[in-house]
């Protein structure tokens, strides 16, 4: 989670994580085992966006794309007011 937090606050994007996970493919490698927990890391990112407190990014884009929020947006929202 902490790597999550550090990655949002950097600026990074889901499209930069799936970049790297393509170069890893290329490479030989199969993102499975660079890019795990990239659904998990869109959850913190959405939770984040959601907090009551201020969130610092270093990017005014959007860290997660639109279609990966408004597939996840409600379910976090829920686990957060809980």
């Amino acid at each position: 989670v902490r790597v999550a937090i550090n990655a949002y606050e950097c600026g990074l994007m889901m499209d930069h994580l799936m970049a790297e996970g393509a170069a890893g493919e290329a490479e030989g490698r199969t993102i499975v085992e660079d890019f795990e927990g990239l659904t998990e890391v869109g959850l913190v990112w959405i939770s984040i966006s959601l907090a009551r407190v201020p969130d610092r990014r270093w990017s005014k884009s959007e860290a997660v794309d639109a279609s990966f929020d408004r597939r996840w947006r409600g379910f976090v929202k829920l686990i957060s007011d809980a």
